[in-house]
């Protein structure tokens, strides 16, 4: 009671005398709206269909590890260019992967668990509360390659993986083995031969040339069906663009499998190649080995735009990559180059300034009309010429729908190419003309093609770097700087040339050199013969060295070229017993008949 309240009605209020109040804490417990004696009802326990998670509010760490424990058994996550998980593509027709993100981590957490954290209710007891995952620890385990310990995906197939023994493998999901995400594979294990005979891989290599008998094949022997349209006549051997048009579509089958592969190459001619067929064998041979259409990608302006499409395409983990419509060039990629010879190869991703390291078990190809290469690509792609012998290619008849067809006949024709391939795992046929970084290729897909009749795609590959532009025009430097600087005074070497700085380099020379270059500077010729010594071409090596004596206060170095043992002047000099004279290559005679039966 307070001092203000009149006295007198306080006592007439309790019969004449004021009781003492008490004040303070027990005031308060023993105030009437206050429930004494209250027992505080136990928390129930959290429930939950799913197993709990704990999260650590003042520990990051701890529940970072606890989303590892629980993403690394099944979650669903793989590790490529960092975590990422298989998603359905109707764009791609199937499977592809694409990375996580912070809510794709948290909806995998909350698939697998529910959780929680624990918290102190008024009387400092503590309770569990449903929460949902903070961005924080889900941002962290993204950034924690290291401690994911994920299963790496070198890619997505939906052809069978292949092993080194023969054995065939067809089961959906990831296999630790070939670190390949298998989706919706055929199970056609079982009806490939166990131990296939030559006869089934000749049969199975006719079931394949069925479909491809429509194409026209620049140097295929044809002859007129009942419909009068012109077809490759199976009764003959392949020749060489059907040869490297079948060892195309094997190595597409047994991409996946393979440590390194050469791409494939269809081209026509630049003037009357469109509708030639191109487009369509790339799509039928993934039809087979696939059942679905590749990635495809238009070159674009330069090699840089080309290089960022590819990469993003890598990225992706498709089965097979397309290339299109690189016209009228010559190709160039170092990144081209690397992704099929490379493994894993090393990628910069557009719009970063960071290098990715992934695996790429893609099938590369690349189509055009007019379309060579340059530089080192002419040995990583089997090259299949397309040639309708007409002014418009694609006014030729047709008769049906022929990828329709092939996809009917899947199953058959990808048989028919794991008979071939099992029966060259067996018989272990003998191999043809090497291929460097090719040695598996050549032993899966190659060397039993070859022996079933077929003709060596190595020779092709030799022809495309005899007419690789880059080496043709080195070709004309070397001997128009042979015809230019004779030796002088060195007849005991009649087989070099004067000794001559990049400053004293004949004028027509330099002018080779050059090129098409504009605006290049003084220093450049000697550059470039720099980087050019040590090179061989058109039967040429050139070689340079320092200068000296009274030469040697003077800039630069002097460069002369070698006549090689391989130049036909220096053959026709050389004695028998020659230390240089080297074995011919590939001395083998050609079969007399060009009768399939004859020639097997």
């Amino acid at each position: 009671m307070t001092d203000s309240i009149d006295d007198e009605l306080l006592r007439s209020a309790f019969n004449g005398e004021i009781p003492e109040i008490e004040r303070g804490d027990d005031r308060i417990e023993d105030a009437p709206h206050q429930k004494r004696g209250r027992k505080k009802k136990p928390r129930k326990p959290l429930s939950s269909d799913l197993p709990l998670m704990q999260v650590y509010e003042d520990n990051p760490k701890k529940t970072v590890d606890a989303i590892i424990g629980v993403l690394k058994k099944d979650g669903g996550l793989y590790e490529r260019n960092g975590a990422c998980r298989p998603v359905y593509s109707e764009a791609e027709g199937g499977v592809t992967f694409e990375q996580a993100t912070v809510h794709s981590i948290t909806y995998a957490v909350h698939s697998l668990v529910q959780p929680y954290v624990v918290k102190e209710d008024s009387d400092g007891d503590p309770y569990d509360r449903r929460i949902a995952l903070p961005e924080r620890p889900a941002a962290m385990y993204l950034a924690l390659p290291e401690m994911r310990d994920l299963p790496a995906v070198a890619g997505v197939t939906t052809a069978p993986l292949l092993r080194e023994n023969g054995d065939i493998v067809t089961a959906a999901g990831h296999d630790p083995v070939s670190k390949m995400y298998v989706d919706n594979c055929p199970d056609i294990a079982s009806r490939v031969p166990a131990r296939p005979t030559k006869e089934q891989a000749k049969s199975a290599l006719r079931r394949l040339r069925e479909p491809l008998t429509g194409f026209p094949f620049e140097d295929a022997k044809t002859a007129p069906d009942e419909d009068g349209i012109r077809r490759v006549d199976l009764e003959t051997l392949p020749g060489m663009d059907e040869s490297c048009a079948l060892n195309i579509l094997m190595t597409t089958v047994c991409r996946a499998s393979l440590h390194l592969s050469p791409g494939g190459m269809c081209s026509a001619p630049e003037n009357s190649g469109s509708g030639s067929g191109k487009g369509k064998f790339v799509r039928l041979s993934c039809e087979i080995a696939f059942g679905r259409q590749p990635a495809a990608a238009v070159a674009g302006a330069d090699v840089t735009e080309l290089d960022k499409r590819l990469v993003a395409m890598v990225i992706a983990a498709q089965p097979a990559i397309l290339i299109d419509n690189v016209n009228s060039q010559a190709l160039k990629s170092d990144q081209l180059a690397s992704a099929i010879t490379e493994n894993p190869s090393r990628f910069r991703p557009l719009g970063t300034s960071n290098d990715v390291i992934v695996t790429c078990k893609s099938m590369i190809f690349v189509n055009g009309n007019g379309l060579s290469t340059s530089e080192d690509l002419s040995r990583r792609f089997i090259h299949t010429k397309f040639n309708a012998h007409i002014e418009e290619a694609d006014s030729r008849p047709f008769k049906g729908d022929l990828l329709a067809e092939v996809k009917d006949r899947r199953e058959e024709l990808l048989i028919a190419a794991l008979t071939i391939w099992r029966w060259g795992r067996q018989s272990k046929p003998d191999a043809g003309l090497p291929i460097g970084s090719f040695g598996q290729w050549s032993r899966w897909v190659r060397d039993p093609l070859l022996a079933l009749g077929c003709k060596d795609p190595a020779l092709r590959i030799r022809e495309a770097k005899q007419i690789d532009a880059s080496k043709e025009a080195t070709r004309a430097v070397f001997e128009l700087w042979w015809a230019r600087h004779p030796s002088k005074d060195n007849p005991s070497s009649p087989y070099k040339t004067e000794p001559v700085s990049a400053a004293d380099l004949d004028f027509e020379v330099k002018e080779l050199l050059r090129g098409d270059r504009k605006g290049i500077s003084t220093r450049f010729y000697s550059t470039r013969l720099t980087s050019m010594t040590g090179t061989y071409a058109a039967g040429f090596v050139l070689h340079a060295a320092e200068k000296v004596g009274a030469e040697k206060s003077k800039a630069g170095r002097l460069y002369h070229l070698e006549m090689t043992a391989q130049h036909p002047d220096r053959q026709k000099t050389r004695k028998p017993a020659d230390a240089d004279a080297s074995p011919p290559v590939n001395s083998a005679p050609e079969p007399a008949a060009n009768r399939w039966e004859d020639a097997i």
